[in-house]
């Protein structure tokens, strides 16, 4: 194996972990945000994309706005103190 192609291999390793850890990161402040009922901030989480698909067992919610109807409106945002 030539140099470059070690240094090809070694970045694309580092490049894995990277995104493995960042995974795990995202991963973490969605279930910190959930178990204080903070809504609102993992909502914000979510990909501003069309096709996002949110499955629970209550039903399909589709594209961001979706997302926040689920998270924010049908069960109420928890963070709301009133609810």
């Amino acid at each position: 194996m030539s140099e470059q192609e070690l240094l090809e291999e070694l970045t694309r390793k580092l490049e894995r972990l990277e995104a493995a850890q960042a995974c795990r990161n995202l991963m973490g402040l969605y279930s910190y945000y959930h178990c204080s009922f903070r809504n609102r901030e993992y909502v914000e989480l979510w990909a501003r994309r069309e096709d996002d698909l949110l499955v629970m067992p209550w039903g399909e919610y589709r594209g961001f706005e979706g997302v926040k109807t689920c998270y924010l409106e049908d069960p109420g945002a928890r963070t709301d103190p009133r609810v």
